[in-house]
């Protein structure tokens, strides 16, 4: 694994994105990480035996983690999903899937329809679908202004990704007003329907993995026939609470492609 930068052109402007990039086999697993997080919630994936064979990129949304934090970027999900294709295209890969978590479900869901139409498969991660998905931390950043969240609730934020350990949160590498303007945008998105129906209609093969906790999501009773796979013993954040059976059911829904 090597730490990678990619410069990319948006909107008249240049942007640093920061991934985590291993070139091995013909198959690309493209990691898009949640809102507050970076490339680090997947970092147990390097170590994943049953992975060796593939190609794999986690990288940090503009905003977030280690790549550029701009504050005249737009930060809409849409705009991410464009800087995203955009390092794919560097990168050439033909035969990628797509592994999600919350705020980057809604990110992969707005890529390019011709990257999207490409893909193998989609695993959705507790990705943003639905309104109540906004429920914990998007809807209340913008319950108040910006100025109230920077000085009042993203400290209480910040106690809360320690109390939660290691892997989850990377608050202080995150623009606020990244955040904030990611939190605008992803509430947005999810308040339209829009997503669901995105996810639904994907041509790939696609599923809907879960925390054992959260198993009563109201999203689960939206999915229809599309496969679902609940992780036990873990929330929100699977990859990280249990990575030994995240990672194992992901090599068995990846393989059976």
């Amino acid at each position: 694994m090597e730490k990678r930068i990619f410069l990319i052109a948006h909107g008249g402007s240049h942007y640093e994105v920061s991934t985590a990039f291993r070139k091995r086999g013909r198959e690309l697993l493209l990691l898009l990480h949640g809102l507050g997080c970076s490339k680090e919630s997947f970092r147990d994936i390097w170590f994943r035996d049953e992975l060796i064979d593939y190609s794999i990129m986690s990288l940090d949304f503009l905003g977030f983690g280690d790549s550029s934090k701009p504050d005249k970027f737009s930060y809409r999900m849409e705009d991410q999903a464009s800087v995203c294709a955009e390092v794919m295209k560097e990168i050439s890969s033909k035969k990628v899937h797509i592994v999600a978590h919350s705020m980057g479900g809604a990110i992969g869901l707005l890529l390019p329809s011709a990257l999207l139409n490409s893909a193998l498969t989609f695993a959705n991660l507790e990705g943003n679908l639905i309104s109540k998905d906004c429920g914990i931390v998007s809807r209340k950043t913008i319950s108040v202004s910006f100025q109230k969240f920077e000085n009042e609730l993203l400290p209480d934020l910040r106690a809360l990704s320690k109390s939660l350990g290691e892997g989850r949160f990377f608050l202080d590498s995150a623009l606020p007003l990244g955040f904030y303007k990611s939190a605008e945008s992803l509430v947005r998105w999810s308040d339209s329907g829009d997503l669901l129906s995105r996810f639904i209609n994907l041509r790939c093969r696609k599923a809907y993995f879960y925390g054992e906790r959260n198993s009563d999501l109201d999203v689960l009773h939206r999915l229809n026939t599309i496969e679902k796979v609940m992780i036990g013993k873990s929330g929100h954040f699977m990859m990280n609470d249990n990575p030994d059976e995240f990672y194992s059911r992901l090599i068995i829904f990846l393989s059976t492609t």
